[in-house]
């Protein structure tokens, strides 16, 4: 004996799940050390000061817009990890902003924007096939 559903409950029970992913994807933030104005994080040659909002690789200051900043701070607090696109969002975009976005491929973009300004020491930005992206010292 079968049954059917109408396509109201279908619905419901979609939302439901969407619902559950989001939830589920929220809570699989990697939790970082508690941010302060005066935070500063060293990766190899790579200093990133938030109370100055600046980051300098091996002494000469990076020309950084301020979400690139916040990208590579997320990366810098959490060096040797690797980060989904997913979770790079959240650590560096504030909630309005991720409202506006459309797709988790913007960090790509500024990963790359990342790379040219770290230039000869591009490669401590790793791609993480199929996951994210990592930083590492040379």
């Amino acid at each position: 004996m079968g049954f059917t559903l109408d396509p109201n409950t279908i619905r419901e029970l979609a939302a439901a799940i969407a619902a559950e992913v989001v939830q589920a994807m929220r809570a699989e933030r990697i939790p970082t050390v508690a941010s302060d104005d005066r935070e500063v994080c060293h990766v190899g040659p790579l200093t990133v000061d938030l109370g100055r909002r600046e980051a300098a690789m091996s002494g000469r200051v990076l020309d950084l817009k301020p979400r690139e900043l916040q990208l590579l701070a997320a990366l810098a607090r959490n060096a040797g990890r690797a980060l989904n696109r997913a979770q790079l969002l959240e650590l560096a975009w504030d909630d309005v902003t991720l409202e506006r976005i459309d797709s988790d491929r913007t960090v790509d973009v500024h990963v790359r924007r990342l790379r040219v300004q770290l230039g000869e020491n591009a490669a401590m930005l790793h791609t993480v096939a199929r996951v994210g992206y990592r930083l590492d010292p040379p």
